[in-house]
């Protein structure tokens, strides 16, 4: 018999680092990825185990790191940025008020997506709510990513253009309010919603296209490419859609319409209004399923990718690589507007939009 103030040994390990889980283990409401097969964290209502689970691996580490390793080199760029337009490190330029406004929206937008992208995947195995909750915020911090790349490209390419920069700038921070009140609000958890998310994300993303062909149309693209960085705004952009295309929301419907009998409902079907009925002829009106996602490379190696390099981990680091290369297609454009006096540019500009006028 083991003393009385000795712990059970099982007990201490499920308290400190719980055994990994199958994906059949899972409650249904978190099973996301069946093509993931293994390495989960089992659901346990503690924020300690959750933040404990940094400290070994699982098949959410990567999801986790790639997205908070980057807050520290985030966090030391602001840092910078800010002694630099308080004059306290030298510099050969000395950022305007306007500058600093429009990279305080980037960064500030690249910061929130990160970290709230790291905390729902730390804490998405405490429990429903608190997931769901997570995962709201989720949404939020990528579309401030979103709006927060759309301000300093807007800026840099209206500069000169006071209307049109308004114009874009009350859209696009309109349309980004709508889809924060949105993806905050319980519609978001609601099960129909779940085909719209990735379609939202990808149509408030694509609408930066919009005043990029304005921009196109007025001065053409090789001076386009000096006053915004155009070929690094067009990289990020090619950046984000072979990232999408990892796990995109396919339009068709899943191939498999019942369930087996013995394991839960797989990825896709929501868990239907009344029990489903369990007979030799289903009835398909039970289930309502969602939209398959393509879950590549995963779904060409199932349980092979477990841990490293599937499509949401693929992904993240294609959010990552996209937000640097925009950060430093704006350095460019942040050099083109301090190389010129602001005086001389807007009728520099004048000058390209009526050669682009006549080349076009």
């Amino acid at each position: 018999m083991a003393p009385r103030n000795q712990k059970p040994e099982a007990q201490a390990t499920t308290t400190d680092r719980a055994p990994m889980i199958t994906f059949s283990q899972l409650p249904q409401w978190a099973q996301q990825n069946p093509q993931i097969h293994q390495g989960y964290r089992p659901i346990t209502p503690k924020y300690t185990f959750c933040l404990t689970s940094l400290t070994y691996l699982h098949n959410e580490t990567g999801n986790i790191f790639s997205h908070l390793l980057p807050i520290f080199p985030l966090l030391y760029q602001i840092t910078h940025s800010t002694l630099v337009y308080f004059q306290l490190i030298p510099s050969q330029t000395q950022p305007r008020p306007e500058d600093v406004v429009v990279f305080s929206a980037f960064f500030a937008g690249w910061l929130a997506c990160m970290v709230l992208s790291s905390t729902y995947h730390t804490l998405m195995c405490h429990s429903k709510g608190v997931a769901m909750r997570c995962k709201q915020l989720d949404y939020t911090g990528i579309t401030c990513l979103i709006y927060g790349s759309f301000v300093p490209t807007i800026y840099y390419l209206f500069t000169c253009e006071a209307e049109q920069m308004r114009f874009y700038l009350t859209i696009f921070t309109t349309i980004a309010a709508i889809l924060i009140t949105f993806f905050l609000s319980p519609l978001a958890n609601n099960p129909s919603a779940a085909p719209l998310i990735a379609p939202l994300f990808m149509a408030f993303a694509s609408s930066a296209f919009t005043p990029i062909y304005v921009g196109y149309q007025l001065y053409g693209y090789s001076h386009l490419d000096q006053m915004v960085g155009l070929k690094y705004v067009l990289t990020q952009g090619l950046i984000y859609i072979i990232g999408v295309s990892f796990f995109i929301v396919s339009l068709s419907p899943p191939k498999t319409k019942t369930p087996p009998e013995s394991t839960p409902l797989p990825w896709g079907f929501p868990t239907p209004t009344s029990p489903p009925k369990r007979s030799s002829q289903p009835d398909y009106s039970l289930y309502k399923p969602c939209p398959p996602q393509t879950e590549m490379p995963e779904r060409l190696f199932p349980g092979r990718v477990d841990y490293f390099f599937s499509s949401h981990q693929l992904f993240h680091i294609a959010v990552v690589i996209a937000a640097t290369v925009q950060f430093i297609g704006l350095q460019k454009a942040y050099g083109f507007q301090h190389e010129h006096y602001q005086m001389a540019i807007c009728p520099m500009l004048s000058v390209w939009r009526s050669q682009a006028l006549f080349v076009n």
